[in-house]
């Protein structure tokens, strides 16, 4: 009976382009959190590689609310260090939002260490 049904696959055409998955079905899926505060989770992106503007700027970084789904666009260089983009953020982004956080920055070495930097200075 096995070989019946392996020839019949063999020349049945729908058989053939359907392929079954062979692994495990996916686990349950998770709802995000619900958010109480404006500002209190972001998402970030980084649009690069456009013409240069006037200020010099070449790329753009995008950072919308989740909550509400507003966004800014703030103008950036790419050159611009961590601690630059930090800046930005608290002077465009805190200082119109306010914020809710604890700034901190982590660090990487060379052997994989991570060594977290507080970054309360920045803060004002």
């Amino acid at each position: 009976m096995k070989g019946d049904i392996g020839r019949c696959m063999a020349k049945c055409l729908t058989c053939q382009q359907v392929k079954a998955e062979h692994r495990f079905p996916a686990g349950k899926l998770h709802s995000l959190p619900i958010l109480v505060w404006k500002w209190e989770d972001i998402s970030m992106n980084f649009v690069v590689d456009l013409p240069r503007s006037k200020g010099g700027h070449d790329a753009i970084w995008v950072i919308v609310d989740r909550l509400t789904k507003s966004a800014h666009f703030l103008p950036i260089h790419t050159t611009w260090s961590g601690d630059k983009l930090v800046q930005v953020y608290l002077d465009e982004i805190v200082r119109l939002h306010g914020g809710r956080f604890q700034l901190q920055k982590l660090h990487r070495d060379a052997a994989g260490e991570e060594r977290d930097d507080g970054l309360d200075g920045l803060s004002g």
